[in-house]
């Protein structure tokens, strides 16, 4: 497995098929919004989400981006990662 990181998603490829991937939007210009988390059914359990949303913060710290996270997966993982919430939107 290899991980692919693009201007707006985030993949986990096996062979030549994405089996996980995240994506993000721009909302504003240090702002992005993540909108969308997917492991493919054979691969869940296994952390995949998981990694993918570990990757995600890094590209947010190195990119000094915050976002709002409108996938149900990616707020679920901020709430059990309290500390890092910091890069949550404040409103």
């Amino acid at each position: 497995m290899k991980q692919v990181i693009e201007a707006n998603k985030i993949s986990i490829i096996e062979g030549d098929v994405a089996i996980a991937y995240v994506t993000f939007v721009n909302f504003q210009e240090d702002v992005v919004v993540i909108d969308h988390t997917y492991v493919s059914p054979a691969y869940r359990g296994h952390g995949l989400g998981r990694r993918l949303m570990e990757t995600l913060v890094t590209v947010l710290e190195t990119r000094k981006l915050t976002c709002v996270a409108t996938c149900s997966y990616a707020r679920a993982w901020f709430e059990r990662h309290p500390e890092k919430q910091y890069l949550l939107k404040q409103k």
